[in-house]
């Protein structure tokens, strides 16, 4: 049986496939967690993060919104409810749900029972169908998608539970989750992941490690999504009397701020003002650590009465109105006069 592997770029969109079953385990060091992209600035622009777009467009709204809404068709219906559930279980909290519709038109995700365009061996694959330019920040996010599960197999059948599995492997694909193969494209014993392989077993599919997404996978997701900082890089204050504070953004994701503005009162720090979401942040973070993006942020806090004081900003990341960050990070302490 051929052992294919397939990621790559294809007219009308990104693939990014599950190979076809296989025999055998291999030692392997753990895969890139993300498919986020290497270039930032290319030419022509390519995806910046695999987000999806009302994820990222709503992230600075307390209005409810939907997450990914999935149709399956009918023969996947019950798996692909099944594969939903699981993973609505394990998303991190600034994660919207995910949903199975019962129509097409206005779902995000097809489900389909059919072999995937891009490699014919494939167990499933998901293709992106439409991408969404988010020109206010410059990034581009997925908007549509497909994903196909192989209907025919030779020398195996699915089951229930493998379906939801590849399904689910294949929406983690979605939120960002690279394939965790060994090397050759067998199991990867340096790993346990719903996003590893799956193999024939006396005639079924199934995977090599879960059948719902793994520890692995949901730290992995959270990492994605919540785990973030800004580091204080500069604060000073304006003539009339703005608290400017510059932060480093070590973000995977596009995220906003929230700084929180205190005064000592002589035993505590003490809230002034906590303001969301006023910075320019566009991060645009493809690999742990890196640098080179600072945010501003700026408010008078003369407005609120203070004068001959001594204060501090903190900053943390929100994404979706949530904190994502554990923690703030603080600048020094410095005196705030009268203005």
């Amino acid at each position: 049986m051929k052992m294919k592997r397939f990621v790559g770029f294809l007219v009308g969109g990104l693939a990014l496939a599950l190979t076809v079953a296989l025999f055998g385990t291999a030692l392997a060091q753990v895969q890139p967690p993300y498919f986020d992209t290497v270039g930032q600035w290319t030419t022509p622009a390519g995806i910046e993060h695999n987000q999806f777009w009302k994820e990222y467009s709503y992230s600075m709204t307390p209005t409810p919104a939907s997450g990914i809404l999935v149709y399956a068709t009918p023969a996947l219906a019950s798996a692909a409810s099944t594969a939903v559930a699981d993973l609505n279980s394990s998303r991190p909290p600034a994660v919207r749900p995910m949903s199975v519709v019962g129509y097409y038109e206005g779902s995000d995700v097809k489900i389909n029972w059919a072999n995937c365009p891009a490699d014919q061996y494939a167990l499933g694959c998901v293709l992106i169908d439409e991408w969404s330019n988010m020109s206010t920040h410059n990034v581009y996010t997925w908007k549509r998608a497909t994903a196909y599960i192989r209907p025919n197999l030779l020398g195996s059948s699915w089951t229930s539970q493998s379906l939801a599995a590849v399904i689910g492997h294949e929406l983690l694909h979605l939120h960002g989750l690279n394939d965790q193969y060994g090397s050759g494209g067998t199991c990867n014993s340096s790993v346990i992941s719903q996003m590893d392989k799956f193999y024939n077993s006396y005639g079924n599919l199934v995977p090599c490690d879960y059948y719902f997404p793994a520890s692995f996978d949901i730290y992995n997701w959270a990492e994605y999504k919540n785990t973030s900082r800004y580091d204080r890089n500069n604060e000073y204050v304006w003539g009339d009397g703005a608290v400017i504070s510059y932060w480093q953004d070590y973000a995977w994701s596009d995220y906003w701020i929230r700084t929180a503005y205190q005064k000592w009162n002589g035993s505590a720090w003490v809230n002034i003002v906590i303001a969301n979401g006023t910075a320019t942040n566009g991060s645009h973070r493809e690999v742990p650590g890196a640098t080179g993006w600072l945010v501003g942020q700026g408010f008078n806090l003369a407005w609120y009465g203070v004068q001959n004081q001594i204060v501090r900003v903190c900053a943390v990341p929100i994404y979706n109105y949530v904190q994502v960050g554990a923690f703030y990070t603080c600048s020094p302490e410095f005196w705030y006069g009268v203005y």
